[in-house]
């Protein structure tokens, strides 16, 4: 993993304290990157009064409505600044936050952004996504921390989950590298201890596979030849042996690694995800969105080295760079 260099964290425009403004205020000062505190605010009613009211009323409401989360993010920033960290405050108009996050992430070329998860309603057992939430894990460039409420300052047991199935003969897979290598730095600075894990899909067979020795030699052959793959990982990566964590799961496999990382108290999982678009639609891998719904711990989603083509064909970032007009990163940032 390169040096962090851009933090962002994304603030509650209800201005309520969260999670993900600590930890990435104490990971900017363990690796002396920029912090970015980030707000996408809006209100439905200043716009739906627009054909009540003039243009100009309506733009000094939502003046208003801005400076006061403006200086709201202010005083959050002050101690900070005042504890010698780099800090910027951007306050964005938008009923879409997730096309202003990837313009912002895109223009100040963000390592890492933090997002708070709201807690669950009373009675639910999971940590609900919002629709803006998955919007912002379905499109966000860089690498994407969720954080819970109930999480400590900084994790202290990490597990990179990487699909070795995804490997070619002795060469890892590149998304494999990335998961592993953003899980070490970040350990790294917050003194956590990292496992990797890997979840091998086993599938009962069918009669016609039972009768078939071919068959059945074949599905050994892969087992082993993923589990070869994971060995020489994690030895590459110098994991120790009671950190490397192989689950053969006959279900879903973003289930069973929820459960390992409630079994071994993992605070914090590194997945990585596979996209595909459909109908003009950036769309997670089944098993990143399986682990978003279903893990009890912190997620952080990193994205594959080809996203950012992905991210081009389906949005104009040169439009939507010029649309936010960000006060706090120079327009030679986005090239």
């Amino acid at each position: 993993m390169n040096p962090l260099q851009q933090i962002v964290a994304v603030v509650d425009p209800g201005m309520q304290p969260g999670a993900a403004l600590p930890r990435a205020a104490e990971l900017a000062r363990r690796s002396g990157a920029r912090l970015r505190l980030f707000m996408g605010a809006y209100a439905p009613m200043i716009d739906a009064g627009r054909d009540l009211a003039g243009g100009k009323v309506r733009k000094l409401a939502r003046n208003e409505y801005l400076e006061i989360r403006r200086h709201w993010l202010d005083r959050q920033a002050a101690p900070l600044i005042d504890a010698g960290l780099r800090v910027d405050c951007e306050v964005i108009w938008t009923s879409e936050l997730h096309q202003a996050l990837i313009a912002y992430a895109w223009a100040c070329k963000a390592d890492l952004v933090i997002k708070d998860l709201m807690p669950p309603r009373k009675g639910a057992t999971r940590m609900p996504l919002s629709a803006a939430d998955w919007r912002v894990a379905r499109t966000c460039p860089s690498a994407l921390m969720f954080v819970r409420q109930d999480s400590g300052m900084l994790p202290r047991r990490i597990a990179a989950a990487v699909d070795v199935g995804l490997d070619r003969g002795d060469s890892p897979h590149p998304l494999n590298e990335v998961i592993a290598g953003i899980g070490a730095g970040v350990a790294a600075l917050a003194g956590a201890e990292l496992h990797v894990v890997h979840a091998f899909p086993y599938r009962r067979p069918l009669l016609a596979v039972e009768v078939s020795g071919d068959l059945r030699a074949l599905y050994a052959d892969v087992h082993r030849t993923a589990q070869a793959n994971f060995r020489r990982f994690t030895h590459e990566h110098g994991i120790a042996a009671d950190r490397q964590h192989w689950i053969t799961t006959s279900g879903d496999v973003a289930d069973a690694l929820a459960r390992f990382a409630r079994a071994q108290a993992i605070d914090l999982l590194v997945i990585g995800s596979s996209y595909h678009s459909i109908i003009s639609r950036l769309l997670l891998g089944s098993a990143a969105e399986g682990i978003l719904r279903h893990a009890d711990c912190d997620v952080l989603l990193v994205k594959p080295a080809d996203f950012g083509e992905q991210l081009r064909r389906q949005y104009d970032l040169a439009a939507l760079l010029d649309a936010m007009r960000f006060d706090t990163v120079p327009t030679a940032a986005a090239a």
